[in-house]
């Protein structure tokens, strides 16, 4: 079946996943650039809440790990304005944290879900955030699969009455091409207990020591261009399939195994403009065990 006989309305719901739908925890191993060094985020909007002494020096496995409580606990409640505020300051400071990431464990496999989105308003966003039976709110989310070829096929899935009625989008995610990197420009090591005790004592440490090799890391912020293919639907357990064509762009800005962040760094382009994706949307995302231990895609 083609897109021409599809509502637009459907079509906007699903591209609108498919950009910045779902994006939770095993043990996180962070990469950070040249040393575990502070970094200074920007200011606050309610300082006297937000923004404290230790926040000038906080590092970002303090910042990840209080975004992510936060975040668990906004899924699971109403979140006061105080505690929305802060979850903003916590996702700007990561934004601007320029970490690294090993793409094989931190957007490779596992369904990671939208928790939290500044900015621009989705439309999928006014349909998404009802509840429905039992009071679990409705999952959106993005599974990344590497295609052997440095690729990614992606699927994106979006619930409007829970699994009754969802919406998936499935493309071809690639990573954009980065200006070649100087000669002199400082490199990315790994920050990892012992290893300073380890250079200074004379001792050699060799990429090999761990499990993420400089090689294979991404340094923050890295862009990606994604190709939409194929549109379904899942209407109590029938399935409606359809062809698509769109072009949406991601932005990752922090990256764990267990939490990202990312934005839209352009306006989505789509056949007779049916999308309206427009840049600005900044994301958080968890992986999905966090938030339903037993959740498993229709």
């Amino acid at each position: 079946m083609k897109l021409q006989s599809l509502p637009l309305l459907f079509v906007s719901i699903s591209l609108h996943a498919f950009v910045v739908g779902g994006f939770v925890p095993t043990t996180s191993k962070i990469i950070l650039q040249s040393t575990k060094a502070n970094v200074v985020a920007s200011s606050p909007r309610t300082p006297s809440l937000l923004h404290t002494s230790s926040d000038e020096f906080m590092e970002v496995e303090d910042a990840r790990d209080e975004l992510l409580k936060l975040l668990l606990k906004r899924f699971r409640s109403k979140a006061a304005k105080e505690e929305e505020n802060r979850i903003e300051y916590l996702m700007n400071f990561l934004k601007n944290a320029n970490t690294s990431f090993d793409p094989e464990k931190c957007l490779n496999g596992e369904l990671y879900v939208a928790l939290y989105a500044m900015g621009p308003q989705p439309f999928w966003e006014r349909l998404t955030g009802l509840s429905f039976g039992g009071g679990r709110k409705n999952i959106k989310g993005q599974k990344y699969f590497n295609d052997g070829n440095g690729n990614y096929n992606v699927r994106n899935y979006a619930e409007f009455l829970g699994k009754d009625f969802s919406v998936e989008a499935v493309g071809k995610c690639v990573k954009d091409e980065e200006p070649e990197i100087k000669e002199n420009e400082e490199k990315v090591v790994e920050e990892r207990p012992g290893f300073f005790a380890r250079v200074f004592g004379g001792e050699s440490v060799s990429s090999n020591d761990s499990d993420n090799s400089v090689a294979n890391v991404v340094t923050c912020p890295a862009n990606y261009t994604i190709d939409a293919t194929g549109l379904s639907f899942n209407v109590f357990q029938n399935k409606l399939n359809f062809d698509i064509e769109g072009r949406g762009y991601m932005r990752m800005l922090y990256a764990d195994e267990e939490l990202r962040i990312l934005d839209t760094p352009k306006d989505t382009e789509s056949a007779g403009g049916a999308i309206d994706e427009k840049a600005g949307l900044l994301v958080a995302q968890v992986r999905v065990d966090l938030i339903d231990p037993e959740f498993s895609l229709p």
